[in-house]
C-alpha cells in the first residue's frame, strides 16, 4: 500500500533534514481532497492509526472524516459498536491533536459518548501572555468533534477561551444525538452560535450555561422556541440574561422539570409568579439575584427533584413569602434552606403545615429559628420526616425548660438519619429531647458539638432506657471534645455488629483504648476515623486483625512512628490509609 510504503520511508528518512525529505515527498504535492482519498479506502482502525503516526497533516485529515466518507465498509468487530466510553481533556491535554487522534483510534476501542474538555489556571496564563498560538482547544477542535464523534450524547467545554460560534455550529451539525451541552467560561461563543444548537440540536435534554458574558435573552428565546425536548436548564452569571430570556423559557418549555437561575437580572417577583403555572417544574433554583427594583443581594430556592431550598432575600422578609410554599408545593420531599434571616418559627411552622410530605429537612445559618420553634415543627409536622440537618444555627439554645412535654404525640419515628454540625449551643438536653421521640434512627454525624457529654449521647443512642437497641449504622463524632471513652466503649458493645463507619475526629479525650474496644465489637466496621488523636503505635497494633477495613484515617496523630504505619499498610494492602 502507498501509505504503508510512506510509513517505512519515513523510519529509513528520520535522521534527515526536514526540508530535504519535504521535497522528496510526493504526498506534499498532493492536495488534500486527493489524500482523503486515499484514506477512504482504508477504514481499518489499525491501518488509520499507523498512517495518522506519520505526520501531523494525515492525522487531522483522518480526524475530519466522517462515517460515510469510507468507499469501504468495516467489518463487523470494528464497526465501533462497544461500549460507550467516556473521555476528559484537563489542563495542558486539552489540544486540538488529541481530540483529532481520540477521533481516529476511537474505533477500535468503542464509540465516545460522553467528553469534557476542560481548561486549567496554566492554560489561562498561558493565553494571557501570548497572542500566537491559541494554548487549548478551538475551532479546528470542534470540527473534530463534529465529525468523529456522531454519536456524542454529553459535551462539556470549561475555560475554552478560544471557542468561538463556528466551533458551536459545527457540534450542532455533527452531533446530532447530543442530550446534554454544559459551557462554563467561554467568553467567545454569543447568542449566535446557541441559536444554532437551538436549532440543530433537537434532541437536547439538558442545558447548563455560566459565566459566558455574551450569552443572553436571544439565546433562551431560541431555547424556547427551537427545543421542547429541554427538561433541565441551568443559567448562571451570564449579565445579559434577564426577565425577557427568563420569560422566554418558562413560557416555551411547559415540560421543563428542573430550572436553575443564579446571578442574573431579573425581577424575582415576576419569575415566582410565572413558576406557579409551570406544573411540571419540579426543581427550582433562584439564587444570587439581582434585582432591577432594588440592586441587592438577594438568593431564592432548590428544588431537586421535589426539593425547594431559599437562600436569604429582601423580598422574602416576610411570612407571607413562606406560605405560598407550601400551598403550591405540597408534593415537596425535601426542604432546604440556608442563610435566610426571613425564616422565623412562624415561617417554619408555614412551611410544615403546607408540605406534608416532607421526607428530607436542612437549615444552615438560619439565625431566627428558636429551639421551641424547632421542637414545634418536628412535634407537629414531620410524621414522614427521615432526615433532619442542623447546621450553624445558633439561635436554637437550650433552656431549662422541659420540652418532653410540649410535644403531643411524638412523630419522628421514621426518622432515620440526624446531622447536627457547629450549632455550639446545642447539648445533651437537646439529644435528650430527640432521643425521646425518635426510634429508628440509622445514621447520626454530630459535628463540633463541643457541650455533648456522655450522658447526651447515650440519652440519643440507647433511647435512654438502654433495653432497646436502634439500628445504628454509622457514626460520625468530629469535633466532639466533651467526650470520653466511656460512650465510645458503650457505642462499640451495642452497636458493634452493625456497625459500618465510625468517626472520631478532633476528639481530644478519647484515648488509645478506643482501638481495643473497636476492634474487638465491630466485626462489620469498614470506614474508621481516629485523626487528631492520641493513639501510640501499641495502640495501632490492635487493629492488625481488623482486616475487612476499606478506609482508616491516622492524619494528625503525633504518636504514631512511620514504621508502624508501614507496619500496618503492608498488612492491609486494600485499606485506603489517610496519613
Amino acid at each position: 500500500m502507498v501509505v504503508a510504503a510512506e510509513v517505512r520511508r519515513r523510519k529509513k528518512t528520520r535522521g534527515l533534514p526536514r526540508e530535504g525529505n519535504d521535497r522528496e515527498n510526493p504526498f506534499n504535492r498532493l492536495p488534500d481532497e486527493c489524500i482523503a482519498e486515499i484514506f477512504s479506502y482504508n477504514p481499518d482502525p489499525t491501518d488509520r492509526w499507523l498512517c495518522a503516526a506519520v505526520c501531523k497533516k494525515f492525522l487531522l485529515l483522518q480526524a475530519h472524516m466522517k462515517i460515510s466518507d469510507f468507499k469501504v465498509k468495516e467489518s463487523a468487530n470494528q464497526s465501533g459498536a462497544g461500549d460507550r466510553m467516556k473521555r476528559c481533556l484537563e489542563g495542558s491535554h486539552a489540544m486540538d491533536t488529541r481530540l483529532a487522534a481520540m477521533a481516529v483510534c476511537k474505533w477500535a476501542k468503542g464509540i465516545v459518548g460522553d467528553l469534557s474538555i476542560r481548561g486549567d489556571f496554566l492554560v489561562r496564563k498561558a493565553a494571557s501572555y501570548s497572542t500566537r498560538v491559541p494554548h487549548g482547544v478551538t475551532d479546528c477542535g470542534l470540527d473534530i468533534v463534529g465529525s468523529g464523534f456522531p454519536c456524542l450524547k454529553s459535551l462539556a467545554l470549561w475555560g475554552c477561551l478560544y471557542v468561538t460560534n463556528r466551533g458551536l455550529v459545527c457540534v450542532s451539525r455533527g452531533c446530532a444525538l447530543l442530550e446534554k451541552l454544559d459551557l462554563c467560561e467561554c467568553p467567545l461563543i454569543t447568542d449566535e452560535g446557541m441559536v444554532a444548537v437551538a436549532r440543530g440540536l433537537r434532541k437536547l435534554t439538558t442545558l447548563s450555561v455560566e459565566s459566558c458574558r455574551n450569552i443572553g435573552n436571544s439565546s433562551l428565546k431560541a431555547f424556547g422556541a427551537y427545543t421542547p425536548t429541554l427538561h433541565s436548564i441551568s443559567v448562571k452569571g451570564c449579565r445579559l440574561v434577564g426577565d425577557e430570556g427568563v420569560f422566554a423559557i418558562l413560557a416555551g418549555l411547559p415540560n421543563l422539570k428542573r430550572l436553575k437561575l443564579a446571578q442574573l437580572r431579573a425581577n424575582l417577583r415576576a419569575v415566582l409568579a410565572l413558576v406557579r403555572h409551570c406544573r411540571a417544574l419540579a426543581s427550582l433554583s433562584l439564587e444570587g439575584y439581582s434585582f432591577d427594583v432594588a440592586t441587592q443581594n438577594a438568593s431564592g430556592a432548590d428544588v431537586e427533584n421535589k426539593d425547594v431550598a431559599f437562600l436569604d432575600s429582601p423580598d422574602l422578609r416576610s411570612l407571607a413569602r413562606f406560605r405560598p410554599v407550601g400551598m403550591e408545593c405540597s408534593n415537596l420531599k425535601s426542604v432546604s434552606i440556608s442563610g435566610s434571616w426571613a425564616l422565623n418559627d412562624e415561617g417554619l411552622v408555614a412551611i410544615g403545615r403546607g408540605v406534608g410530605a416532607l421526607e428530607k429537612f436542612a437549615l444552615e445559618a438560619c439565625h431566627r429559628v428558636s429551639f421551641s420553634g424547632l421542637v414545634e415543627f418536628l412535634s407537629g409536622y414531620a410524621k414522614n420526616l427521615k432526615s433532619l440537618s442542623l447546621t450553624r444555627c445558633n439561635a436554637i439554645v437550650e433552656t431549662s425548660r422541659s420540652w418532653a412535654g410540649l410535644n403531643s404525640p411524638p412523630s419522628c419515628n421514621k426518622l432515620e438519619t440526624l446531622m447536627v454540625g457547629c450549632c455550639v449551643l446545642l447539648g445533651d438536653a437537646f439529644l435528650d429531647w430527640i432521643g425521646s421521640v425518635c426510634s429508628n434512627l440509622r445514621e447520626v454525624e454530630l459535628i463540633g458539638l463541643e457541650q455533648v457529654s456522655d450522658r447526651g449521647l447515650a440519652s440519643l443512642l440507647m433511647m435512654g432506657s438502654g433495653l432497646e437497641v436502634r439500628p445504628i449504622e454509622r457514626v460520625t463524632l468530629n469535633g466532639c471534645t466533651g467526650l470520653t471513652d466511656s460512650s465510645i466503649s458503650e457505642i462499640c458493645r451495642c452497636f458493634g455488629p452493625q456497625l459500618k463507619s465510625l468517626s472520631l475526629g478532633d476528639c481530644p479525650r478519647l484515648s488509645g483504648h478506643c482501638l481495643r474496644v473497636i476492634a474487638f465489637y465491630c466485626t462489620e466496621l469498614r470506614d474508621l476515623d481516629v485523626s487528631g488523636g492520641t493513639i501510640t503505635d501499641a495502640d495501632l497494633a490492635h487493629l492488625h486483625k481488623m482486616l475487612w477495613l476499606t478506609t482508616l484515617n491516622l492524619r494528625n496523630c503525633p504518636g504514631l512512628s512511620q514504621k508502624a504505619i508501614d507496619s500496618f499498610e503492608l498488612s492491609h494492602f486494600e485499606c485506603d490509609l489517610v496519613c
